[in-house]
């Protein structure tokens, strides 16, 4: 999703955003960004080595945009927006994590530098997922990752994988077929490539291509529509993304379900031959800074005498604005004076905590 489609007045209300506390990791071409406080992440590849300029690899002006999702006894989470489960950082610098942890599960996201077969230096991440059931009786549980891609949106042809071009929603699954791996990007730019089932572990059950908006709304699975562009107007047009889905499985009470897919700059071999990479990793804590208007995500600063938990709180306050500010603009209906005061009370409380 790009940001800027988004009506005026809810850029207006993110541009409040807050500043959030975490830590960059570097290997070889590769930078990843772990968001504690939001339970998100972002990549970034070398594009100039010269110059040391990265791009990122999906979106990252609001990282939001890109969720891990838990399936648990029918019901959904949102990691990172749902109050049940703390968030922490965890891991090490060769192998980071996101930790996401409730009275009866840990959901554990675990990043490995990799090096596919003509990268000469590490240029993507293995990403371990990790459900653990420390309660004491049995769960269904399942994830589904959603990532908010955005390099082939300007090209003729948003994704393509070793078999096939696509310019239109897709699934992939185990009674479909699945292709070795997916590209998004143009042909002469940058390009993020992801598994379907090359090199992985367990084929993930649904791998589904449609536009963000459309995902984004859907609490877990949605519906496929064969023949649609990735549009869902009036506000999301040529807006695509992929999601992952690993249906709930049974987990034992003490026992964990595992698997892994993942993520690359493009390759002519895709997964074939990728290896963890040998490069020795580097990790840095992103220093304290304020949040640009014009660069939102560009670079955070940690949040000075803030509980995580409050800020985290705040965030999805902010979130709530916008939502409500944008149902008002889908009617085609003016804000009345009393929602306008609510908002404008709202925002004067969270803005008093981060001067």
């Amino acid at each position: 999703m790009v940001f800027a489609k988004r009506p005026v007045l809810a850029f207006l209300v993110f541009a409040l955003a807050l500043p959030a506390s975490g830590a960059e990791y570097e290997d070889g071409f590769v930078r990843l960004a772990l968001n504690p406080v939001l339970g998100r992440f972002s990549l970034y590849y070398m594009t100039d080595p010269a110059r040391q300029r990265y791009e990122a690899l999906f979106m990252d002006q609001d990282p939001r945009t890109s969720v891990l999702t838990l399936s648990l006894d029918n019901k959904t989470y949102r990691l990172g927006e749902s109050g049940e489960f703390n968030i922490r950082e965890g891991g090490t610098a060769r192998q980071p994590a996101l930790i996401f942890e409730s009275a009866a599960l840990i959901v554990t996201e675990e990043f490995t530098f990799i090096r596919t077969g003509t990268s000469q230096a590490a240029n993507g991440v293995k990403i371990s997922f990790r459900i653990e059931n420390k309660g004491k009786r049995r769960v269904q549980a399942g994830l589904r990752l959603l990532l908010d891609t955005k390099l082939g949106e300007s090209g003729m042809t948003p994704f393509v994988t070793d078999g096939r071009m696509i310019q239109e929603e897709i699934v992939f699954n185990a009674e479909a077929g699945l292709d070795g791996y997916w590209i998004s990007g143009t042909a002469d730019g940058p390009a993020l490539m992801g598994s379907l089932s090359s090199g992985v572990d367990r084929v993930p059950d649904l791998v589904h291509i449609a536009n963000w908006k459309r995902l984004n709304d859907a609490p877990w699975s949605l519906d496929f529509v064969q023949g649609r562009k990735f549009n869902n107007p009036p506000y999301s047009i040529r807006d695509s993304a992929v999601a992952y889905y690993y249906e709930p499985v049974r987990i034992n009470a003490g026992e964990s379900a595992a698997f892994f897919l993942l993520l690359a700059s493009r390759d002519t071999r895709g997964f074939v031959a990728f290896s963890p990479s040998e490069g020795r990793a580097l990790s840095s804590s992103l220093e304290e800074s304020p949040v640009p208007l014009a660069g939102i995500a560009a670079r955070t600063g940690a949040l000075p005498n803030v509980n995580p938990a409050i800020a985290r709180s705040d965030y999805n306050a902010l979130r709530d604005i916008i939502d409500r500010a944008e149902e008002y603009l889908e009617l085609g209906v003016p804000m009345n004076d009393d929602e306008i005061t609510s908002i404008e009370q709202d925002l004067a409380r969270i803005k008093s905590r981060y001067p």
